[in-house]
């Protein structure tokens, strides 16, 4: 009788376990998403706070075509923004990346592509990731202006 009732109560038991793994399992593909928009998010202001930091430099030290940060040199726009030109005098997305986001990854994902739009009077370069998200930076006139345009699944 006693191990009828054990075996009843382990059961009671091993159900009420399995029912909150799957309620903790459904809770946190619900937020999975929303979790990664933000890491997303906070990778632009972070790449957004750098490019102010080179620009108040660019401003202390009397607005200079080219800064010289870290033994880079930095090509500035007229308004004092990093513009993507690299050590070669070309437009280089992969450049502008490292300048202004050195840590490179978004919550370990992976850059799965970059590309390049070069306009008359603005440069846009937009960075994929595997996770279906994209930063991108553009410079249009002179001025920087970073997006995260957030997927809707």
């Amino acid at each position: 009788m006693a191990n009828h009732r054990d075996r009843v109560q382990m059961a009671i038991w091993a159900c009420l376990v399995v029912s909150l793994i799957a309620a903790f399992l459904w809770s946190w593909r619900k937020m999975e998403r929303p979790v990664t928009d933000v890491a997303y998010i906070v990778a632009g202001k972070r790449i957004l706070e750098q490019a102010n930091t080179y620009h108040q430099d660019w401003l202390l030290m009397k607005k200079p075509t080219t800064l010289v940060i870290n033994d880079k040199q930095l090509v500035m726009s007229e308004q004092g923004w990093v513009t993507p030109v690299d050590e070669n005098g070309y437009n280089n997305c992969d450049y502008w990346w490292k300048v202004l986001y050195p840590k490179g990854e978004v919550f370990s994902g992976q850059l799965d592509r970059v590309e390049m739009i070069d306009d008359k009077d603005s440069l846009s370069c937009h960075f994929y990731y595997l996770s279906e998200h994209e930063i991108v930076i553009n410079l249009v006139n002179g001025r920087l202006k970073i997006d995260v345009p957030l997927t809707k699944k």
